[in-house]
Order: C-alpha cells, then sequence, then structure tokens
C-alpha cells in the first residue's frame, strides 16, 4: 500500500518538497466510514525541512496530526492535539461519532506553505497533480463521505467529480454557510460535505451544523 502511494506520490512531482501526504497514520488505510481532506499543510517551509516523500516513508500505524501532532515553530511546539484547528476537528469527529485516530485524513496539496496563496505554482494544477493520489485513497478507503475543511477545498473536490446539486445552510456565523452534495467517484455517490474551515469557524458553538453534517453523511455512499 505504502509501495502504491509513494509512487503515485512521485507522479506529482512533489515528493522532495517540504510537506505531509497523509495527516492520520498507515492504520487508516483500509475501510471507513470517513475521509477528510484539508486544502495543504501549514507551517513555515523554512522550519519544516522534512519532505512528502520522506514523511511517507516514516508514517506510524496510528499518528494522526488533529491528536498527536506538536504543530508550532522548533522549539516553541504546543502541546500534542492542543492548536485550536486540531481540537476543532477532534470536536467535530467526537460529535460525529467518530475515533480522530480511526479517520483517514490528508490535504488536497501536498505541499507546505504558511498560507495557500504562497504556494508555488498555479493551485489548480497542484490539486491536478496530487488528486491521482486521492483516488487511489478513496478507492482503499471507500468512504461514505469526504468531509471538506472549507469552501475552497469543497469547489477543487467539486472540480474534480461529476456531482449533483448543492445544498447550503447557514453556519450560524455571519454569510458563511455548509456545503453539502453527492459526487460521482466511477460509479460510486459519495457524500461531500463542507464546513466553513475550522481555522477560523467556531463549528463547537453550532450543535445544528453537526447533526445537518450527521445526516449527509449517513445519506452517503450506495
Amino acid at each position: 500500500m505504502i509501495a502504491e502511494l509513494n509512487s503515485l506520490l512521485e507522479k506529482t512531482g512533489l515528493a522532495d518538497v517540504s510537506g505531509k501526504l497523509l495527516y492520520s497514520g498507515a492504520d487508516t488505510l483500509r475501510s471507513g466510514d470517513l475521509y477528510i481532506l484539508g486544502f495543504n499543510p501549514g507551517g513555515d517551509i523554512k522550519n519544516n525541512y522534512m519532505t512528502v516523500s520522506e514523511h511517507l516513508k516514516n508514517l506510524q500505524p496510528t499518528f494522526s496530526e488533529y491528536v498527536d501532532g506538536m504543530w508550532g515553530k522548533p522549539g516553541e511546539e504546543k502541546p500534542a492535539g492542543s492548536k485550536i484547528l486540531q481540537r476543532r476537528v477532534q470536536w467535530m469527529l467526537t460529535q460525529l461519532g467518530y475515533d480522530t485516530r480511526q479517520v483517514c485524513a490528508s490535504n488536497l496539496v501536498f505541499a507546505r506553505s504558511r498560507r495557500i496563496q504562497n504556494l508555488t505554482g498555479d493551485l489548480e494544477q497542484l490539486v491536478d497533480a496530487c488528486w491521482p493520489v486521492h483516488e487511489f485513497i478513496i478507492r482503499t478507503v471507500k468512504p461514505k463521505a469526504i468531509i471538506a475543511l472549507g469552501q475552497k477545498t469543497f469547489e477543487q473536490i467539486r472540480r474534480q467529480t461529476n456531482l449533483d446539486s448543492v445544498e447550503h445552510i447557514s453556519s450560524g456565523h455571519a454569510d458563511w454557510q455548509v456545503s453539502a452534495t453527492k459526487i460521482d467517484f466511477y460509479g460510486r455517490d459519495i457524500s461531500l460535505v463542507a464546513p466553513p474551515h475550522l481555522s477560523v469557524y467556531k463549528i463547537d458553538a453550532h450543535q445544528d451544523v453537526i447533526t445537518w453534517m450527521k445526516e449527509k453523511i449517513e445519506l452517503g455512499a450506495t
């Protein structure tokens, strides 16, 4: 499994840049209900020297970036799982009925940057290059639903797939929305659900959003 991922990674052209392919452990590369996708790993490449291929080579069985990751500048790392995004992902998955360490997680683009706009290269081309890796993971995991962190991630996944009409509900914050649709993955329906990005959205203050997301997940793969 890892060998095939590494082979696909080499074709992306991102194997030797700072970043990560998976945010979850090798044990999540099996059948499961969910696949979580952010846009790309955060952090300053000046402080993160491990390449995507090196990270994949050293992937642990059960490690989760959202639970076990110590994020921050070298020497200033926060306690494991304590950053706001990590805590909100943990809370969301617990409310949905899942153990964070057991949920397969990645990012659309494997290269690291402090902000999306700091990525080198055309964003759509980067997503296109990485998408065959995600197709392999989706075929392996066979999820009922993909949870996209943020609307930018949602729209890029939509661009890769055939889908039904999109439903929206209010997130409860300003004009931000929570979105859901069905994607056609080689003849198999998978729900695609997207809250606003949890680095800025207090999902733990909106139980009604969790209830709606749970309904969409349960109406997932057929």
